[in-house]
């Protein structure tokens, strides 16, 4: 009897204890010349970083931890605080899969890239690198990248109006040839889910926006312009996917790589369930949308094509693969 009554006590006891709050996220305040690297590797995880107006040089890579924010510390003034590799940074942001980063209103420019990376893992020459699943990046401009303005980041990624200029180089692509090391190179480039809305890719020296052998993948809204080989381009991945109200002109401009890998506004490669519709290419050289299907995994299946506008001289290739259905499109030349 006394040991029921003991235990009930203590239960109450147990039941009454107050609750700690949750740790309130730390916040630092950075001006121009700080030392970012080694402020990055001194603070915990979950730390917002709030970077005053101003040009910030790293010549090593920032390591991003799980949950930090990166960003304006005046985000209403129109004027984006730059993070420049200019004196020999290799990645600008390297998050090593720490996920729920946070990046917003930065230029981050001038990754650059050495011989060790460039073959068999293109882990250098991108402004931000393999930050882990959940990263969310807004109004980000990119600038000057050997490679990549983000590469590799992990899944359940959302991309809102970042702005892509002169991204890449022949090192990271085909055309690259001194070596047998994969293609890479892009404004983004992701083999995990993402979401991209609005925004911007100029000058981009391969490609704009590309999944490769991921699963669901949107672009939405976005204007690409002058790129090398592809626009956006939907490769070996499960979906689903939404490609719609893209502006794509005045692309497909590098040299091609052989008559099996021509360049294109759009290509869906050996892909699942896409839905590709409102979006408008026009002026470009090489095709419009090149649909293929070929031996790789998942396969072409559940993919329709309709609803949009191409210029006079641009093909769309494909629809008569299994895997594709196309209808009411508008302007369609030598469609197959």
């Amino acid at each position: 009897m006394y040991k029921y009554i003991i235990t009930v006590i203590i239960s109450c006891m147990l039941f009454v204890l107050p609750i700690e709050p949750a740790e309130a996220q730390i916040c630092k305040v950075l001006h121009p010349g700080a030392n970012l690297p080694q402020v990055a590797l001194i603070s915990p995880n979950d730390t917002c970083f709030n970077l005053n107006n101003g040009v910030y040089k790293v010549s090593q890579a920032i390591l991003t931890s799980s949950g930090d924010t990166w960003q304006d510390a005046t985000p209403n003034d129109g004027i984006k605080p730059k993070i420049t590799g200019i004196t020999g940074a290799e990645n600008i942001f390297y998050g090593g899969d720490g996920p729920n980063v946070t990046m917003k209103n930065l230029h981050i420019d001038n990754a650059i890239s050495e011989d060790w990376c460039e073959n068999t893992m293109p882990l250098c020459g991108r402004g931000i690198s393999r930050v882990g699943s959940n990263f969310v990046g807004e109004n980000l401009l990119l600038t000057n990248h050997n490679n990549s303005g983000i590469g590799a980041p992990g899944g359940n990624a959302l991309i809102k109006n970042v702005t892509c200029i002169n991204i890449g180089t022949a090192e990271f692509t085909k055309l690259d040839r001194n070596d047998n090391g994969p293609s890479d190179s892009a404004c983004i480039k992701t083999v995990s889910s993402i979401i991209i809305i609005g925004g911007t890719a100029t000058d981009m020296f391969w490609n704009a926006f590309w999944i490769d052998g991921g699963d669901s993948f949107v672009v939405k809204n976005t204007t690409i312009r002058r790129y090398g080989h592809v626009g956006i381009q939907y490769e070996i991945s499960s979906g689903p996917a939404e490609i719609s109200g893209n502006l794509i002109e005045n692309g497909g401009i590098g040299a091609k790589v052989s008559n099996d890998n021509k360049n294109a506004a759009m290509k869906i490669l050996d892909s699942r369930d896409a839905n590709v519709f409102n979006n408008t290419i026009r002026q470009n050289k090489g095709l419009g949308m090149e649909l293929v299907t070929g031996r790789r995994q998942p396969g072409s299946f559940n993919n329709r094509i309709h609803h949009n506008f191409f210029g006079a001289d641009e093909p769309l290739v494909g629809c008569d693969r299994n895997g594709f259905h196309c209808y009411d499109n508008v302007g369609v030349k030598n469609a197959a």
